[in-house]
Formats: C-alpha cells, structure tokens, sequence
C-alpha cells in the first residue's frame, strides 16, 4: 500500500536532521539509497543546481537536478561538518 502525496508530504516534515536530507534526496532527488551513501562534496553542483550520480560500475554516470528546498539543508549540512568519511562506504 502506497502513502498519498499528503502522507508524504506529511513524512518530509516531521524528518529532520541527518535521516530527514537522506529521505528528501531519496524522495525529492530521486536518488537510490546506494547513491546517497556514495556522494561527495563535490558531486554536488550548488550553482547549477545538480548532483552528479556515479553509477557502481562506472558505466552510466548521470546529472539529476537539486531541488531548490534541499540546497539550505545540503549548505547547513555541509557546514557542521556531520559527513564521516565511511559513511555508508566500506572502509
């Protein structure tokens, strides 16, 4: 059973913090749970507002555009600095 469009909507802002910016790029971005984990700073075009996703196999890279509610959380992130370097990699 899917959630209507209000029941999402409704999840999106109850989340916060560090599940809340996976679950908007998971939603918002369109990004596989996968894809999420392997971001890097760099991958994330605030000025043309885009994130490059790197496909595992390294055989289709492609851009997705970032949705312009996700650039503060992803700035505010960034900033305090929260981003192990393992997170969701294997080390």
């Amino acid at each position: 059973m899917a959630l209507s469009k209000k029941e999402v909507a409704q999840v999106l802002i109850l989340i916060d913090g560090m599940v809340g910016l996976v679950v908007k790029l998971l939603h918002v971005g369109g990004l596989r749970i996968s894809e999420v984990a392997r971001l890097r700073v760099q991958d994330i075009d605030f000025e043309f507002k885009q994130i490059t996703v790197w496909d595992v196999k390294g055989k289709k890279d492609w851009v997705t555009p970032l949705a312009n509610n996700l650039i503060l959380p992803l700035k505010i992130h960034l900033i305090k600095g929260w981003h192990p370097p393992c997170f969701g990699m294997i080390c």
